[in-house]
């Protein structure tokens, strides 16, 4: 008769070199999944800048397409405003250096033309005057850029600017 099997002896579990060894396995997955959550989250951002000045852009061009061409909201000229992070509305003038934050600038260009500008080479590129005969103005071009203001401490860098063309008949 045997008085105790020699397994029985032994604790069940792991060893430490095995808890070891799957530690290290398991760093070395992680190590590989990190790397994309990071990407993950900067392709996020910059989708959501898209967004935004898209948004941005659009809605400048449709509240100058909401008046008659003859409204003073119209007139020929290039107006810039930049977007406050306060006050969460779009303000005149350059983004300020100090106070308020901005975080977007949009300028807006409105020239009129007459259609011999097009007749020439199809492009409008010889705006009329600002005081130009009413008989001679035609169309109106609203042009709008918006783009992001530099920060030096954007880890992700500056996004392009948007360009919007709307032309009008006057």
């Amino acid at each position: 008769m045997r008085r105790g099997s020699e397994s029985g002896n032994r604790a069940a579990g792991f060893s430490l070199v095995e808890v070891l060894v799957a530690t290290l396995l398991f760093f070395m997955i992680a190590m590989g999944i990190v790397p994309l959550f990071s990407r993950s989250t900067i392709s996020n951002r910059a989708g959501a800048d898209a967004t935004t000045v898209s948004q941005f852009g659009l809605s400048r061009v449709e509240e100058l397409s909401s008046p008659p061409l003859s409204s003073a909201l119209v007139d020929p000229g290039t107006s810039e405003e930049y977007y406050s992070d306060n006050d969460r509305i779009w303000k005149p003038g350059p983004p300020p250096d100090s106070g308020d934050l901005a975080s977007w600038t949009r300028v807006t260009r409105i020239t009129q033309h007459s259609l011999s500008d097009l007749d020439a080479d199809g492009v409008l590129d010889d705006p009329l005057p600002e005081g130009a005969a009413e008989s001679t103005i035609h169309l109106k071009l609203i042009e709008v850029r918006v783009g992001m203001v530099r920060d030096p401490k954007n880890p992700i860098g500056r996004r392009p600017d948007l360009d919007l063309r709307a032309i009008r008949p006057y």
